[in-house]
């Protein structure tokens, strides 16, 4: 089983992104604060963080670039209101992907999918496919 690691201060926002893998293959982790996801990504074997990009968060890049540097077969996105320059400088090349919210359910399934495939297991293939035409 996968293991998601979802970085975001709203509360609101994680039980969101949270309901949207019930019922997956996948084991939902999440915190308010990037220095404990830290502790988290040293202490569980965390295939995908999903980060909200907030300007509060001072530690962010900290983060980006410990995870990068120590688990090079985690992968991460990005996910913010706002994508600009400053944005996309600060974490270039510690990011695999970015989304802007909002953003459509169907197109972050496609992106967890591409970034870390599910086990070819039949339920949850289409547990996923029903999540998917559910969002269209």
């Amino acid at each position: 089983m996968e293991k998601i690691l979802l970085i975001n201060q709203n509360k609101d926002e994680v039980e969101d992104l949270k309901s949207k893998f019930t019922g997956m293959d996948y084991k939902v982790y999440s915190t308010d604060k990037s220095t404990r996801a830290m502790a988290m990504v040293d202490n569980d074997n965390i295939s995908l963080v999903i980060m909200s990009y907030t300007q509060e968060d001072q530690n962010r890049v900290k983060f980006l670039e410990h995870a990068k540097k120590r688990y090079k077969g985690m992968k991460i996105i990005l996910i913010s209101e706002i994508m600009n320059e400053q944005i996309l400088s600060e974490v270039k090349g510690l990011i695999d992907s970015a989304l802007i919210k909002p953003f459509d359910d169907q197109k972050l399934y496609e992106l967890v999918e591409k970034l870390i495939p599910m086990k070819k297991k039949e339920s949850s293939l289409n547990t996923l496919d029903k999540k998917i035409f559910q969002t269209g």
